[in-house]
């Protein structure tokens, strides 16, 4: 599955567009634990989300945590 095939899954099922890469990261974590997404497709979305600019929100609370660690 492509991010574009994503973002139309997630419009057909939301009725509104995603606002931003980290809202498709979820969305497609929830169609794989749902059954709705194959492993391999999981993996690929995954993926090119994060090269995409994603942050999956366990990396995006370590780095608050380190942040607010560091002070």
């Amino acid at each position: 599955m492509t991010i574009h095939e994503l973002k139309e899954k997630f419009l057909e099922k939301k009725s509104y567009p995603p606002r931003d890469f980290n809202q498709l990261l979820d969305f497609a974590r929830n169609l794989y634990l749902l059954n709705e997404l194959p492993l391999r497709d999981y993996r690929d979305v995954v993926r090119d989300l994060e090269t995409a600019g994603a942050i999956s929100p366990i990396v995006l609370e370590q780095s608050l945590w380190n942040t607010t660690s560091a002070l």
